[in-house]
């Protein structure tokens, strides 16, 4: 019984950190989607893709979100 609920745990913790991460990125596309064009002159756009990306695991946050 105790490998049952160990997967149901798991799987649960899981589920509950990609909707977290989910929740983080659409909320950073959204401060992306209201930037001024001043500041994509002034940031490179691979700096900017790479906090979108799926890859970037860094927990350096991008001065727009203070």
């Amino acid at each position: 019984m105790e490998p049952l609920f160990t997967f149901a745990y798991v799987r649960a913790m899981c589920s509950l950190g990609e909707e977290v991460v989910a929740s983080l990125r659409r909320d950073l596309f959204r401060a992306l989607l209201v930037q001024r064009v001043q500041f994509f002159d002034s940031h490179r756009a691979v700096w900017t893709h790479g906090y979108c990306s799926p890859r970037h695991q860094a927990h350096v946050y991008p001065p727009f979100l203070g």
